[in-house]
C-alpha cells in the first residue's frame, strides 16, 4: 500500500477530497524525504500513515495559527509549540513509540556496565599508594 489522496483525507478529515489530492501532489516528495530521514524501520502500514500525516502537516504550514504558542477563539483556547500541528504531534508520537518498542524487543543490546565485579562501579584499577616490596626499617 502506498500513500494516496484517500489516506491523506482520512488523516485530515477537514480536507475535501480535492484538497487531499492537491496536498498529495504538492507535498508527497518532501514528506517522503522527511520521513525517510526519521524512519526507524516502520512497517508499511505505519510508514504510509506517517507519510500521510507529514503531508497534512506540510499542507497546514500556511495556517496562520500554526506558528503561535497559544491562541483563543471565543470560549476555546489552546496552546502548542510553534510549528507544531496535530499531524506532526501524531507523526512524532508514532516514530517515538516504534523506537521505544524496538529497543525493548532487541536482544542484541547489552549495557556496557552489565557485568561488573562486586562494588566496582568503574573499570579503572584502584590506585596503589604503598608498594608491598617496601622494606621497613627496624
Amino acid at each position: 500500500m502506498a500513500v494516496d489522496a484517500a489516506l491523506v483525507n482520512a488523516a485530515n478529515r477537514n480536507m475535501t477530497a480535492a484538497q487531499a489530492a492537491t496536498a498529495l501532489s504538492l507535498w508527497q516528495t518532501t514528506a517522503k524525504a522527511l520521513l525517510d530521514h526519521d524512519n526507524p524501520g516502520l512497517d508499511t502500514v505505519l510508514y504510509d500513515l506517517c507519510h500521510a500525516l507529514m503531508i497534512c502537516h506540510l499542507w497546514a504550514g500556511g495556517d496562520e495559527k500554526a506558528g503561535l504558542k497559544s491562541y483563543s477563539s471565543g470560549d476555546f483556547s489552546a496552546s502548542q509549540n510553534p510549528g507544531q500541528t496535530i499531524w506532526s504531534i501524531q507523526y512524532h508520537q508514532i516514530i517515538s513509540d516504534f523506537q521505544t518498542s524496538n529497543v525493548e524487543e532487541s536482544t542484541d543490546v547489552a549495557r556496557s556496565d552489565s557485568v561488573m565485579g562486586d562494588f566496582k562501579l568503574d573499570q579503572t584499577d584502584d590506585p596503589v599508594f604503598f608498594s608491598s616490596d617496601e622494606t621497613t626499617e627496624g
